[in-house]
């Protein structure tokens, strides 16, 4: 047993398979961290795909992003009401497109779409700010189709052969 300065003592004993399965510390479940790792790669996979819609799309994004702010200063909703509406003002602002962006625009579309003042305007006919949410609900919907297409091809390891060079 070793003793430092801190008061803290160290026991080899004390992570024993015994004391681990007493004191409740396991190893990770397996199946979590290969879905974790699995889940990592495929959106490394994805992001450059993800960027080149980004890019692809970005005047028609832009114009969604300041349509959203236009509405929300034209129904005049509180600071404590457009909290991501003003952040994807910054983000346009900042000309700072990037996949958590399209977060950012579902919450901003919520804001809206729940503003007391949006729910007022009754279900007669769409105005300008519902033709303005259908407009980012469908940007949103394409941009979700892009990690689901086979565009985005899994990496496969090279066979064995390949990576001890035999022939």
């Amino acid at each position: 047993m070793a003793a430092y300065g801190c008061g803290l003592t160290w026991a080899p004993q004390a992570f024993s398979l015994s004391a681990r399965l007493t004191v409740g510390i396991r190893r990770p479940d397996e199946k979590i961290t290969r879905a974790a790792r699995r889940a990592d790669r495929d959106a490394l996979l994805r992001r450059p795909v993800e960027m080149a819609w980004l890019s692809e799309h970005h005047d028609e994004f832009l114009a969604v992003m300041a349509g959203l702010v236009g509405e929300a200063d034209r129904y005049r909703l509180e600071d404590a009401d457009r909290e991501w509406v003003d952040q994807l003002a910054i983000d346009a602002h900042d000309d700072d497109l990037r996949p958590a962006t399209m977060v950012i625009l579902g919450l901003a579309v919520a804001e809206l779409r729940t503003a007391p003042a949006v729910l007022g305007l009754g279900n007669g006919r769409p105005f300008a700010v519902h033709t303005l949410l259908a407009r980012a609900d469908r940007l949103r919907g394409q941009f979700a189709e892009v990690g689901r297409k086979d565009s985005v091809t899994t990496i496969r390891p090279a066979a064995p052969e390949a990576r001890i060079g035999v022939r």
